[in-house]
């Protein structure tokens, strides 16, 4: 094999590379946890139109999209599902066949996550949300990772609770308590310049226990993100 051959090859195998990395995977988890408003009232409408317009207008050609459920077993569980939107061949059926791909997709998310849902109540009974970012540092393997997070961000275990524990807190502890939780996991997580887009699933009545917290709960988070150097939005589902 000639020099030239080499150059030619070596030179594909880079391109190769470097298209992969530019290519998203675009990360979404679900609370299914029974405390969470996630499944009530029009939030999986809420949540299905909302895949529905990302993958019409974010998803590119030759992307991934993956959704995990959170629960009790987070760190444990497969995802619901993990799709590839179709590559643009330049013919007049990219279209077509990208329309069929995101049908196919709605489809399959609505029967598997609220449809007709494996999960049990027993896993149903507490949330750990912490795993994620074991997830997403695992994806990034396959490109770089946007992150959608459906979930009232309670951290709900018999490790750390955060109803429990941010009643008694005042917003310095909180933080401490964030830094202190990133300290613990920086070896399992890489989420530096992730975006990480966190949206809140309510009822028009809202939560009483939760009216009490939610500041302090934006505080928890926004400070553990910042502490990993991830780059966080955060707003309601609507």
């Amino acid at each position: 094999m000639n020099k030239t051959t080499l150059l030619i090859i070596a030179g594909s195998l880079m391109m190769t590379a470097c298209n992969n990395k530019s290519l998203k995977v675009h990360a979404l988890f679900v609370d299914t946890t029974g405390s969470t408003a996630t499944l009530k009232d029009k939030n999986p409408q809420k949540i299905m139109n909302y895949i529905k317009k990302m993958l019409n207008e974010k998803v590119e050609s030759g992307e991934t999209v993956v959704i995990y459920p959170i629960h009790s077993q987070t760190a444990s569980s497969a995802p619901i599902g993990e799709w590839k939107m179709p590559l643009d061949k330049g013919d007049m059926g990219d279209e077509r066949r990208r329309k069929q791909a995101i049908k196919n997709i709605i489809a399959e998310v609505k029967s598997v996550l609220f449809d007709h849902s494996r999960i049990t109540p027993r896993v149903r009974l507490n949330t750990s949300l912490f795993p994620i970012f074991t997830k997403v540092k695992r994806l990034s393997s396959k490109g770089n990772v946007e992150v959608t997070i459906f979930s009232d961000m309670l951290e709900d275990n018999a490790s750390l609770c955060f109803t429990d524990l941010f009643n008694q807190m005042e917003k310095r502890e909180i933080k401490n308590l964030a830094a202190k939780q990133y300290d613990e996991r920086r070896e399992e997580m890489s989420i530096i310049g992730t975006n990480i887009r966190i949206l809140y699933p309510s009822t028009v009545v809202g939560d009483h226990d939760l009216e009490k917290i939610m500041r302090k709960v934006d505080t928890f988070w926004e400070t553990f993100f910042n502490e990993a150097g991830a780059n966080l939005s955060i707003s309601d589902l609507s």
